[in-house]
């Protein structure tokens, strides 16, 4: 039995086959005809942008879209109803919770309005997880801000290094973004650090090695002398 996995020409002209199938695949992408674009209608975008502050639980928003908007007024009942329909008033009730840090309400929220929510297989564990990390980050907030004011100081934003940062002037929460992002500079400066450090240390051993170099010289010249 022999192999063969490319080291020698192939009986079947692999190289040829691959080439056709690129120009087929080019010709049909060609040969389609463009799609029919037809334009959209003022109802159409309107519908667009209600549905976006739906999706996002802007409730007044919206009512106050539908109703001053002409192309949506004409079927105002209804989409009131649509807008009352998609638990817009839970959905902000539970992302307040999530913003001001209470995770137990917005879950407990989460289970009275959506309770089907959390076991939607790969979604629900995903949904779940992210609230026990949010969890997880307010009692570490919670612990820090206790133990710097049992000590007699000023509540400081926590950090994973251990050290005690400037105390900051704004009075509102930080999101986990802005947490996530003061720990990452504050590693990209320990990083230079370490690059500073090595560099000074490499200067200095060049530097050791240009004395025991000229030392070497001098008592060689002298050995001559004598």
């Amino acid at each position: 039995i022999t192999t063969n996995f490319g080291h020698e020409p192939f009986m079947f002209d692999i190289e040829q086959y691959i080439k056709d199938q690129k120009v087929l695949s080019i010709q049909q992408m060609t040969s389609r005809q463009s799609i029919d674009r037809t334009p959209y209608t003022e109802y159409d975008l309107n519908q667009l942008v209600l549905s976006y502050l739906i999706h996002h639980g802007y409730t007044k928003t919206a009512f106050a879209f539908v109703k001053n908007t002409k192309s949506i007024s004409d079927t105002d009942q209804e989409d009131t109803v649509t807008v009352r329909g998609t638990g817009m008033e839970q959905r902000t009730a539970i992302r307040s919770a999530i913003i001001r840090g209470d995770i137990d309400d917005a879950i407990r929220l989460i289970q009275q309005h959506f309770p089907k929510l959390l076991d939607q297989g790969e979604r629900g564990k995903s949904v779940q997880l992210m609230l026990k990390c949010g969890k997880f980050v307010e009692m570490m907030r919670e612990y820090c801000e206790h133990t710097h004011k049992k000590n007699g100081k000023s509540p400081f934003e926590c950090n994973e290094f251990g050290e005690l940062p400037k105390p900051s002037k704004q009075k509102r929460r930080l999101s986990y973004a802005e947490i996530a992002s003061s720990i990452n500079q504050k590693k990209d400066v320990n990083l230079e650090g370490s690059k500073h450090t090595k560099h000074e240390h490499s200067e200095t051993q060049a530097h050791m090695m240009d004395i025991d170099e000229k030392s070497e010289k001098d008592v060689s010249a002298e050995s001559l002398e004598r």
